[in-house]
Formats: C-alpha cells, sequence, structure tokens
C-alpha cells in the first residue's frame, strides 16, 4: 500500500497567505486614502489652473488666492509645491476658525432677498461706456491691503476685523493708523524702488507690477461731525488745554462765530481728503501722508471740484469700502471681496453714547462739509452697483455722479 503525503506547492503562494496579503494592501490604502485624495484634488486644480492661466502665478482653492511656487524654485518639486500650497489652505483655514465666533454668522440662504431690480432693462449703451467691473481682494495676487482709516467713522472696529482676517489669508496689511491716499503711492514707489535696486537699477512695471488694494468705511458727514464733537471731549489734550467745547453743546459750538477748532466740521475729515491726499504734510499731523507739499496738492486744495472728482475716481478703485448707516449689506460685500464662507459681524469698538443731531442742528453741519456730503451720496450709488453687481447678479454699470455743489 502507498502511503498518502501532504501535497507541497513550492513556489506558489497558498489561500491563507493571499487572505492575508489582500487584507494588508486594504488596511494601507485605507490609511493613505485622505493623503492620495489631497494629491489627486490639488493636481486637478493645477491642471485646470494651467489650461486657464499658463502664466498666472495664483490659483483659487475654496475661494482663497495662495501663491504658487513656481517649478524652477531651488528644492521645489510640483509633488512638494502642491503639498505646501495644502497645509497653507489648512493653515488658513485654521487661522480663521481660531478667531472669536462671534466676528462671524451663518445666514439663512434668503437673509438678502433679491430686489425687483430688472437687469434685463438696463440701456445696453450705458454697460459699454461704463467702468470694467470691481474685483475682489481674493481675486488679486499678492497685493499689499491698505485701509483709509477716516476718524469716527467705525474705523476701529473695521480695523481689527480685517487684520485678523487677512492676517490669517496670508496677506500684507497696513492699519492701525490714519494715513491718506499721498501715503499709499509713496510705499508703492518705495516698493518700486526696492525692486529696482534688486535687479540692478531696472524695474519691469510690465512683469513686477507693484499694485495697492485699497478698502476704506465711510460714515454720513454729519452724524461723523457729531461723533468727532462729544468723542474729542474725552481726549486728553482737550482737558489739558481745557477747550471752551468742552462746556458747550454741538449747537452752540456751531454758532460760536470765532472758532478756533474745526476739526468735526472740516470739509474733507469725512473721507475726501483721505482719498485725494492733501492733508497737511508737517510733522506730527495725525493723518500721515507722504511729507510733500506738491503743485498738485495746494491746487486741489483750492478747487473744490477737481477735489471732489478725484475722491470719486479713487473710491471706484478701491476693492471694498462700507457704510455704517449700511452695516449688514457692507458685511456681506466684505465677505464676498474676501471669498469667506460665513458674513463677518463687525465688532463694536469705541461705542459712546451722545444726543444725536436734531433736524436743524443737521442743516448746519451741512453747510461746513459740502464736499463729503457730495462724495458721500456718490458712495452709496457706487455701493448699490456693486451690490446689484454681485448679489443681484446685473451687469456692472458704473453710476453716475451727483450734481457737484456750487462752492462759493
Amino acid at each position: 500500500m502507498h502511503r498518502r503525503h501532504k501535497s507541497s506547492y513550492p513556489g506558489i503562494i497558498k489561500p491563507y497567505q493571499l487572505i492575508a496579503i489582500t487584507f494588508i494592501v486594504i488596511c494601507f490604502f485605507i490609511y493613505n486614502l485622505n493623503s492620495i485624495y489631497i494629491e489627486l484634488s490639488t493636481a486637478a486644480i493645477d491642471d485646470n489652473n494651467l489650461i486657464n492661466s499658463s502664466t498666472s502665478s495664483v490659483v483659487e482653492v475654496n475661494n482663497i488666492v495662495q501663491p504658487i511656487a513656481h517649478n524652477h524654485q531651488v528644492g521645489m518639486t510640483p509633488q512638494s509645491a502642491r503639498v505646501q500650497k495644502m497645509k497653507m489652505q489648512k493653515n488658513e483655514t485654521f487661522c480663521l476658525s481660531k478667531l472669536p465666533p462671534q466676528w462671524f454668522k451663518k445666514l439663512p440662504p434668503r437673509r438678502f432677498k433679491q430686489s425687483s431690480i430688472e437687469c434685463d432693462k438696463v440701456d445696453n449703451r450705458r454697460i459699454a461706456t461704463s467702468h470694467p467691473p470691481p474685483r475682489k481682494i481674493v481675486d488679486t495676487k499678492n497685493n499689499t491691503v491698505y485701509f483709509l482709516h477716516i476718524g469716527k467713522a467705525g474705523g476701529t472696529s473695521v480695523d481689527e476685523l480685517l487684520g485678523n482676517i487677512l492676517k490669517c489669508q496670508h496677506r500684507t496689511y497696513v492699519g492701525e493708523k490714519h494715513y491718506d491716499y499721498s501715503y499709499i503711492e509713496q510705499q508703492i514707489q518705495t516698493k518700486k524702488q526696492e525692486q529696482s535696486l534688486l535687479r540692478g537699477g531696472s524695474y519691469n512695471d510690465k512683469h513686477d507690477k507693484i499694485d495697492a488694494d485699497v478698502i476704506t468705511f465711510l460714515r454720513h458727514p454729519v452724524s461723523r461731525a457729531a461723533s468727532q464733537f462729544y468723542f474729542s471731549k474725552m481726549l486728553p489734550w482737550a482737558k489739558k488745554q481745557n477747550a471752551s467745547f468742552l462746556y458747550q453743546t454741538f449747537d452752540d459750538y456751531l454758532d460760536t462765530p470765532n472758532k478756533t477748532w474745526f476739526q468735526p466740521i472740516f470739509d474733507g475729515e469725512s473721507g475726501s481728503d483721505f482719498l485725494t491726499g492733501i492733508f497737511p504734510t508737517s510733522d506730527g499731523h495725525w493723518v500721515a501722508s507722504d511729507g510733500k507739499e506738491t503743485d498738485e496738492k495746494i491746487y486741489l486744495r483750492q478747487n473744490k471740484t477737481a477735489a471732489c472728482l478725484l475722491a470719486a475716481q479713487r473710491l471706484e478703485k478701491t476693492k471694498w469700502f462700507g457704510l455704517l448707516e449700511d452695516v449688514d449689506r457692507s458685511m456681506k460685500l466684505l465677505q464676498i471681496t474676501l471669498g469667506l464662507d460665513d458674513m463677518p459681524v463687525m465688532p463694536r469698538a469705541n461705542k459712546m453714547q451722545y444726543l444725536h443731531p436734531t433736524e436743524e442742528t443737521k442743516k448746519k453741519i451741512s453747510k461746513f462739509v459740502p464736499k463729503d456730503i457730495w462724495l458721500y451720496e456718490y458712495a452709496k450709488r457706487l455701493f448699490q452697483a456693486r451690490w446689484n453687481y454681485y448679489i443681484e447678479k446685473c451687469p456692472y454699470v458704473s453710476p453716475e455722479l451727483p450734481p457737484l455743489p456750487d462752492f462759493e
């Protein structure tokens, strides 16, 4: 009789070994699935970006613009560039999540209902001659963001909000002080000179364009003037000098014929002089400038019509501006221009209680600030035009200028 020996299969994987190997491979795949997904998603984004613009140096990921490292950089491969970009995105999201939760709020889908605007009835000839539509901050590359901080217009609250959000978005932000437009132009010129030195004395404006994203926040000149008056009563310099306005009501101050302090009712403090950049250039002035007294500044101070037109032109070039009298819609437009998931909420800083001016007092103030009132009227029209474009999805139409005041 022959004994039956156990069969052996040299060089062939046994069934139980195959099951074990398969189980290990599945576990390894599941463990690395998230990393694989990130790599594939990022590669798809990069490919799409290359299709849309082969020379672009930024890519938009979830409405967040981040710089892409060029492949020719030393030690930077396409794979490491993608990983670095995803890390930046995660850091930004994480950074925003650490900001005070009361600074953001989720809105119901119909929080801002569309109005009865009929976009198709807009005059096409008006569209054809209109200025180009506004750009979002999230769509610009690495421009420095400058905040024109107008006194007593809610700027301290906006400054705090924007400074923290833009820091999370890895943007250079210049805030926390008051300056006018000439200061911004000086900063841009300084950067161009620095770039020129790096290039051995040459600056290529076509390839090395240095620009700024200017933003600001406006308040009606009448209410701003009243706020400025009562706020100044608490300032150390006024108490030290025992200023006469400390013992006056706002109406008493307006009716005083021999004033020595004009800041609340100085025409330009509510925005127009900030945008034209014509504040005094003396050292120690509360609004910083480029420190240069030019013929253009002298001309704009004398020719108020020209100053109004320049202020309106620069306001239209801003990437974003808000209105204190229309905070909710201002914050909605800020959410869009910054590419945020939730709408920001303006913190309340420097909150102050005082008697609001009567209608008679408002008329008195208006006579002192015709430039600023004209600019604010244009700002309301410009604000609505941007709202129609971003929220109502209408073609962008640059608003017409209000009738200019008859300056004496």
